[in-house]
């Protein structure tokens, strides 16, 4: 359960597999590119799964304690459809200034709220591995995702510099009401926190330990 926290909290530098999720989102009445809506439903298939038939994919909390929301069966070719919950789930929860700019200390970005009712989520195969929308297209990890709900829209933008350090985080968050797909981008001496951008720019992998 802690792997899964660092997966999402500690920027995605994780040890993959090369075992990859070829995934579509079906987005109902919302544009892909920005809010999915209340409930939207996840269709895809396992990329060289050779794990057979009796796996279940889960979505859970991403936060301890750990709470599964939703589930769904994988068949013998890894083919799958999982469906978000409306409302977001049982751990909706407020969110702070703090904890929209993931706990960095003196965080100074804009926030145009303050506070909201969220949850990020993540996904798991029990008993295989995490699973995780990524970005590897120059070979190397440059993008990761994750899914976060919000009761109402909210934008949280600005730059963080860690001066010790010679680092900056950017953000650039419009979350819709409901599901929305957030990214975060690696650079050399940067990373960017941002929403927008379709889940097909992504592949989705599994296997990380």
């Amino acid at each position: 359960m802690k792997q899964m926290q660092q997966i999402n909290r500690n920027f995605g530098f994780v040890t993959v597999s090369s075992r990859v999720v070829a995934l579509s989102a079906l987005c109902g009445l919302s544009a892909c590119g920005g809010g999915l809506g209340e409930n939207p439903t996840i269709s895809g298939r396992l990329e060289n799964w050779d794990q057979g038939a009796g796996h279940s994919l889960q979505v859970v909390t991403a936060t301890s304690p750990m709470v599964m929301i939703a589930s769904a069966p994988i068949d013998e070719a890894g083919s799958f459809s999982i469906t978000l919950p409306a409302g977001g789930g049982p751990k909706l929860g407020p969110f702070g200034r703090e904890s929209l700019c993931f706990n960095i200390p003196s965080c100074s970005v804009q926030v145009d709220v303050e506070e909201v009712n969220a949850v990020e989520v993540a996904f798991v195969i029990p008993g295989v591995s995490a699973v995780q929308p990524q970005n590897r297209s120059t070979g190397t990890i440059t993008e990761i995702g994750a899914y976060f709900y919000v009761d109402h829209d909210i934008t949280v933008t600005g730059q963080r510099i860690e001066t010790n350090f010679t680092f900056t985080y950017n953000f650039d968050l419009h979350y819709k009401s409901g599901w929305n797909l957030r990214t975060q981008s690696f650079a050399s001496k940067s990373t960017t926190f941002s929403t927008g951008k379709p889940i097909e720019e992504f592949l989705w992998y599994w296997g990380i330990k």
